[in-house]
């Protein structure tokens, strides 16, 4: 029930009397007791699971008490662009003793040996400590962004700078680096970063395009993209500036059709052709309307003048660009030119910002009555498709905060040249798969051995709680015979038919998830929700630690049947195993004080987010963002 009953034995008589103290039995101990802890000795997908943020507790616990084994890596990244975001330092304790990168690679040559020990495997302490440094770096650059990123090494008593042991600890750390998915690492960056298109994009070669706020209508439209459908929603703003803006019509399509789209006009016109007969219908015209819409990768550039500076999945649904991540260069990925493409639909009043930023912008206007943005660093997590982040400081957006699906968080994951089936895309524990979607349909799925669509497990969640679920049911039939193949066409255009077959899996589903195990005793379904929880914690714990967040607002399509179960859930494994104190101030040895603010989801959050951007930006009298002028085009012959 605590940190203290899976922690390495620090404070072992054995290990007192030897003066000088070697933390590598602590640590191999603490990794033995977290493999077998009941609460979490389980697979996640099919691979065993050791996350970050218990290493890391390992490692400061283990220095706490005994400082003179460790030194300290101090990693201090400070932003591109100067007071865009606060400087951060992250602290690291490690072992004196570094390891060699001979041992490292006995480790891994062991590790995929399918007979070896699991100890000797994957689970080997120096490989996972030299995993765990090395996510560190990573974890910044892709929370962060680009920016200035400098190493120290320091005694871990005095204070000084030390120089013996940083020397292999940087061999070890690049040499991980370099087996676990560094091409596409190095790739990702250089597209994000490159200052080529960041530095043009700030150069305007047109005249500038007034606003003309007078001639707008009150109406806002916001588009939210994402990776699986398209949700959009017309808001009329209020007048006093309340929020949330209340939807007039609202709307969703799939992103992904038959074809693959042509380019980024292709795509373009695509949602706009959805969209228009609505807009006819309302007597508006396109091009009388604010434009605001998210996209689900990086998005850089200055307010109005923003551009796709990333790959993302999105970008397998085009005919010349790819989901694997190093298939794609930065002019093809640049030449997409989506917002270029909507202003060409919708007229020059259009803004394109990251789906985490929709998000963002909808909590911070959300929680504004509040003093809570006064005095927190809050972190918001959007579980959706893929997994949304940002953070508000001092009540401002922190930019670039929006890559938390490539950061590494499981140490004990095979690297990717041994995983030809996930294509070398992402680094080693892919932080979306524990709060997006995927989750619980994954958690289901090693549960029982059978596959559970999420709205079928969402609708499972209100079935246990004994609340109505009827609107659920319809939506789960309706998925279901939307995947019957050809040959059970018949049964899809006969209702009895298909009412026989829906109950059918109804009780299938009730029988393997709400019923109780004879051999734990246990609901399946309070199984699939503890190990839910787990997940969330693991990864609000990381990027707190790396964000200095002391509060976070969580929202997506799982916290609307379980959000309240969930927060209450991960709150305790946060304060239990993590250390800590979410229900007041900063305890003795706790992280951080970590606030739980939790609000019921609502439809088009980042499609309204959106349009709230380019309400501010464009038309509204009192802009957040400063009030700009004017909003100046890219010169079109960059892209040559």
């Amino acid at each position: 029930s605590s940190f203290a009953e899976v922690r390495a034995g620090g404070r072992s008589d054995a290990m007192s009397t030897i003066a000088d103290f070697d933390p590598w039995p602590g640590i191999r101990k603490a990794i033995e007791r977290y493999r077998n802890w009941e609460p979490r000795s389980w697979k996640f997908g099919g691979h065993d699971f050791l996350p970050v943020p218990y290493v890391n507790r390992v490692l400061r616990e283990l220095h706490r008490e005994r400082p003179e084994g460790f030194c300290l890596m101090l990693l201090k990244w400070s932003a591109a662009v100067p007071d865009s975001i606060a400087a951060r330092t992250f602290a690291l304790p490690l072992p004196l003793d570094a390891p060699e990168e001979d041992s490292l690679k006995s480790a891994l040559d062991l590790a995929r040996e399918s007979d070896a020990s699991p100890d000797d495997g994957w689970w080997n302490e120096r490989l996972v400590v030299a995993r765990c440094a090395a996510a560190a770096w990573v974890n910044l650059r892709m929370l962060l962004g680009p920016g200035r990123l400098e190493i120290e090494f320091r005694n871990a008593k005095s204070g000084e700078q030390v120089d013996s042991p940083w020397k292999k600890w940087i061999e070890a750390i690049k040499w991980v680096q370099q087996q676990d998915n560094h091409d596409t690492l190095r790739a990702f960056l250089l597209q994000v970063g490159c200052a080529r298109y960041l530095d043009l994009a700030d150069q305007g070669s047109h005249d500038a395009i007034p606003h003309r706020a007078a001639e707008k209508s009150p109406r806002v439209l916001g588009i939210d993209i994402g990776g699986t459908s398209i949700k959009w929603g017309l808001f009329g703003p209020s007048v006093s500036g309340g929020y949330p803006w209340p939807p007039i019509r609202q709307g969703a399509l799939r992103t992904q059709r038959e074809f693959k789209f042509k380019d980024g006009q292709d795509f373009c016109q695509y949602v706009f052709s959805q969209i228009k007969p609505v807009l006819d219908e309302e007597g508006l015209n396109p091009k009388s309307l604010c434009v605001g819409i998210t996209w689900p990768g990086p998005v850089r550039g200055k307010a109005g003048r923003e551009y796709v500076a990333g790959p993302s999945g999105i970008m397998g649904n085009f005919e010349r660009l790819s989901s694997t991540i190093t298939a794609n260069s930065p002019d093809a990925i640049h030449a997409l030119k989506i917002r270029e493409g909507f202003v060409g639909l919708f007229g020059d009043c259009v803004r394109l910002i990251n789906d985490g930023d929709g998000h963002v912008i909808f909590a911070r206007s959300l929680l504004k009555a509040s003093t809570v943005l006064s005095d927190k660093r809050l972190m918001v997590m959007v579980a959706g498709t893929g997994t949304a982040l940002g953070l508000i400081e001092g009540g401002a957006i922190a930019p670039f905060l929006s890559e938390v699906g490539k950061t590494i968080i499981n140490l004990v994951e095979p690297f990717l040249a041994c995983q030809k089936d996930r294509g070398g895309n992402f680094p080693a524990g892919v932080a979306n798969q524990l709060f997006s979607e995927k989750t619980n349909p994954r958690i289901a799925k090693d549960l029982v051995g059978s596959a559970v669509s999420n709205r079928e497990v969402s609708w499972l969640y209100k079935r246990w709680n004994q609340e109505e679920c009827q609107s659920e049911e319809a939506q789960c039939a309706e998925e279901l015979f939307a995947r019957l193949p050809e040959q059970l066409e018949w049964i899809r255009n006969d209702q009895q038919r298909k009412a026989i077959l829906w109950q059918a899996r109804r009780d299938y589903l009730d029988e393997k998830y709400l019923t109780v195990s004879e051999i734990s005793g246990t609901c399946t379904l309070g199984c699939l929700l503890e190990r839910a929880s787990w997940l969330a914690a693991d990864l609000i714990a990381m990027c707190a630690d790396v964000l200095k967040a002391n509060a976070v607002y969580m929202s997506g399509g799982p916290i609307t049947a379980i959000g309240a179960e969930l927060s209450r859930r991960a709150k305790e494994h946060l304060k239990t195993l993590y250390g800590f104190d979410t229900d007041g101030p900063d305890a003795p040895h706790a992280i951080n004080g970590l606030e739980f603010l939790a609000d019921k989801p609502q439809a088009s959050m980042a499609a309204m987010g959106a349009a709230k951007a380019a309400w501010e930006i464009f038309a509204s009298p009192r802009s957040e963002l400063g009030g700009d002028t004017s909003v100046r085009e890219i010169d079109p012959v960059f892209l040559a």
